[in-house]
């Protein structure tokens, strides 16, 4: 009976940190595709390569982009398997359409793209691109607010532990960047 009990402690111990872990990638995902201004994100670098005509570049950013996509996708396909979100299908079933409306704009956002790279100058291309591009991040914030903001896929406090391990890691990483250009601003001169 001990070991029975053992089991199920640490099963609950793994499914919290597999919750936490979850939380983290997700918030980073999001904030790569559907923030402009975190630097060098994927939803960036597509606004950046169409609105500058860089054929050359979009296929690359469009695929950075389509894999960060298919990152949200595939975490939200873990976040739907936690026991805890397993109770909720009515949220189940919200989640699940949000993430496929989603995964249904990647093709749009690369077309709206293509279009603007083909013929930077019409404004209708202009603005469909930013028609779609609002659609996406309209989208994403849903299906983030849905996750992220709300007791129901995730418990009350693994969103709080995962958001704040998000935060110290952007923080250490910003802390790590600042130093290495300190260090290299001291060797300049």
């Amino acid at each position: 009976m001990v070991l029975i009990n053992d089991g199920a402690r640490r099963l609950k111990r793994l499914d919290k940190a597999v919750s936490r872990g979850v939380i983290t990638e997700l918030i980073d995902a999001y904030s790569n595709t559907a923030d402009p201004k975190t630097p060098d994100s994927a939803i960036l670098k597509v606004m950046e390569v169409a609105k500058s005509g860089d054929a050359a570049n979009l296929p690359s950013a469009v695929k950075d982009f389509t894999a960060q996509a298919q990152r949200i996708s595939h975490l939200t396909g873990i976040a739907m398997d936690s026991s805890f979100a397993q109770q909720n299908p009515e949220t189940l079933l919200a989640v699940r359409a949000k993430q496929q409306k989603i995964m249904n704009l990647v093709p749009a956002v690369s077309n709206a793209a293509k279009a603007v790279v083909a013929g930077p100058k019409e404004t209708a291309a202009q603005e469909h691109f930013t028609g779609v591009m609002n659609a996406w991040k309209s989208n994403v914030k849903d299906l983030e607010g849905a996750i992220l903001f709300q007791e129901g896929v995730f418990k009350g406090n693994d969103l709080i532990s995962g958001a704040s391990k998000f935060l110290l890691d952007l923080s250490l990483s910003l802390s790590l960047s600042i130093n290495i250009r300190r260090f290299k601003y001291r060797f300049e001169y």
